[in-house]
Order: structure tokens, then C-alpha cells, then sequence
């Protein structure tokens, strides 16, 4: 198994780790799901938010 290709169950349980930078990480693999990016884009972390939001494609 590659960084990419983590089971849906496994990201959704990265979105949520208390690290931001396991978080921003998942915000910049190309292969993380839309429904992950939703939940990182509501982020408190204002880096990880953005990035998040910006490949959702959607304004900050």
C-alpha cells in the first residue's frame, strides 16, 4: 500500500488527528477525497483549512 492509497475509513480518521500537520498533509495528497477535504476545510487550524478550501476550490 502507497501514502495514496489509504482506505476512506483511515483518512477520515487522519482528518481528525490532533496533529495540523498530518491534517495539511491529507490536504495535499492528490488522491484525498472530497468528503475528507470537507471536513479538513472546516479545520481550526487556518492552514490547513485554507489548503483545503483551496482544493475544494472554494473562496476563504
Amino acid at each position: 500500500m502507497q501514502w495514496g492509497e489509504l482506505p476512506p475509513d483511515e483518512l477520515q480518521r487522519l482528518a481528525h488527528d490532533r496533529s495540523a500537520h498530518v491534517r495539511w498533509w491529507l490536504t495535499a495528497l492528490h488522491t484525498t477525497p472530497q468528503a475528507v477535504l470537507r471536513v479538513l476545510a472546516e479545520d481550526p487550524h487556518p492552514d490547513v483549512a485554507f489548503q483545503a478550501r483551496a482544493r475544494l476550490g472554494q473562496s476563504t
